[in-house]
């Protein structure tokens, strides 16, 4: 009897047993078949659902929402256009990307009802619109709405249906890009260096110009000036050669990243700080033959934004560019030496040093050309004179000063030269103490140019020399 109790009891736990068990496994299919939270396919692979599948070579007409705006590209020729804006420098292999992403649209999941991710998918303000025309006069609408964190995927519908999908973020790339990113760097015009004539300057710090001297200009003391700078209402010797070298700088700027485009209404220049620039400008021989650079903030990578004048795409350069720029002053376009005088062209050299005047005289022979020097009437050689020349001719600017003001009135070394020449037929330099290292030069209406004090020196102990000391 107790036997037979403890039968039925077992009979029934074991009949318990299985309805907990198919109650359970009831509850797991019903949860198995709904949609799973997106956190739990982390780390679990997706398989792909073809949704669209289209010849991307048929396409006729593409458009997307970048920027704030939207765009649209049209097959003319086999080339993909800008439609609206003739010329716009498009990159056709970013444009067949998008065409090809376009044409094979997988999904990973799909909602029927809407409401299984109302918390999730969003598109109210949707990442991107795309339209697909084709060939044959049909056209396809799609919605990328907002982007999974999750499991990198867009939700996507393809209007005019509510069914709501889950494109890999990989797959529907192309459209997340910018405009900006489908555009090839622009061609623009340069200057040859052989025709440059100018170089302008315009800073918030200030202005400068450096141009070209007519052919026979005798505007400065020496012939072999051919370049004027001109600053702050002051006209002085340029130096051709660097106002070439940056010109060409300027014109080699590479631009990296396209980032804006003023013929877009979205496009502020002021966010890049070209509404108030610094320009360059390379001019040539001919009025045509210009080049201007606008060049605004600095990026968060230290690289400028810059525009090339006349095409309206912003871009930013690299940073060799921004330091080649930022390293450039006014002494820059300063020619290397001082003062340069020609020996054959002296007639007289009056030289005051510590208190004491020293008169050099060059007499030339008129019947045979012969010239002889004298040092306060002592006939000397040429060559300890000539060397007084080239030392005078290698002291070059080691500053420049916006105020040039010495320490005192009174010159350290000062030389006055009269020349045969047709113009400053005479002419003084003067070095005056500045500092402890430097002497302020004033010659021939420069008065802001340093030069070291051992560089002075050296003339003064080839000057002695030249006294016989």
């Amino acid at each position: 009897m107790k036997y037979k109790k403890l039968l039925i009891v077992f009979a029934v736990l074991i009949i318990a047993a299985g309805i907990v068990y198919l109650l359970i496994d009831s509850k797991i299919e019903k949860k198995d078949s709904a949609p799973v939270p997106l956190a739990d396919k982390i780390g679990t692979p997706d398989k792909e659902t073809q949704l669209v599948s289209r010849d991307a070579g048929t396409m006729v007409s593409i458009s997307y929402s970048s920027e704030g705006e939207t765009h649209v590209f049209k097959k003319v020729d086999g080339e993909w256009v800008y439609d609206g804006i003739d010329g716009y420098p498009l990159h056709q292999a970013y444009v067949n990307n998008m065409a090809n992403a376009a044409a094979d649209i997988r999904y990973t999941r799909m909602f029927s009802d809407p409401s299984e991710i109302e918390n999730t998918a969003d598109f109210s303000d949707p990442l991107c619109e795309i339209r697909i025309r084709y060939e044959d006069g049909t056209e396809d609408s799609y919605t990328l709405g907002s982007l999974n964190d999750v499991t990198q995927s867009v939700y996507f519908k393809k209007n005019p249906d509510e069914t709501v999908y889950m494109i890999k973020k990989e797959r529907i790339d192309p459209f997340l890009k910018s405009i900006y990113f489908l555009t090839d760097p622009v061609d623009f015009k340069k200057v040859a260096s052989e025709s440059i004539s100018s170089l302008a300057i315009e800073r918030k710090s200030g202005g400068l110009t450096v141009a070209k001297l007519p052919e026979g200009s005798h505007e400065f003391y020496s012939d072999t000036i051919k370049w004027k700078l001109q600053s702050g209402g002051k006209s002085l010797p340029g130096d051709g050669t660097n106002a070439v070298l940056f010109s060409n700088v300027l014109q080699s700027v590479v631009l990296r990243d396209c980032v804006g485009y003023t013929g877009f209404s979205s496009c502020d220049i002021s966010d890049f700080g070209l509404d108030d620039p610094d320009v360059y400008t390379v001019s040539g021989q001919t009025g045509d033959d210009v080049f201007s650079l606008l060049v605004g903030d600095k990026s968060e990578k230290g690289t400028y934004y810059v525009m090339v004048q006349g095409t309206g795409f912003i871009y930013t350069t690299t940073q060799t560019f921004a330091s080649a720029i930022d390293s450039v002053t006014m002494q820059y376009f300063i020619p290397p030496s001082v003062c340069s005088i020609k020996l054959d062209e002296l007639k007289k050299m009056t030289v005051k040093y510590s208190g004491e005047e020293h008169v050099f005289l060059a007499e030339k022979n008129a019947s045979d050309g012969s010239v002889k020097y004298y040092v306060d009437g002592n006939e000397v050689p040429q060559t300890p004179v000539q060397n007084f020349i080239i030392q005078l001719d290698s002291i070059t600017a080691a500053g420049f000063v916006d105020d040039g003001d010495p320490e005192s009135d009174s010159p350290y070394l000062e030389i006055e030269f009269t020349r045969d020449t047709e113009t400053y037929k005479v002419m003084t330099v003067r070095f005056l103490p500045y500092d402890i290292n430097y002497y302020l030069v004033e010659f021939n209406d420069m008065n802001n140019i340093l030069v070291t004090k051992r560089d002075v020196e050296s003339l003064i102990g080839v000057f002695k020399v030249l006294l016989g000391i």
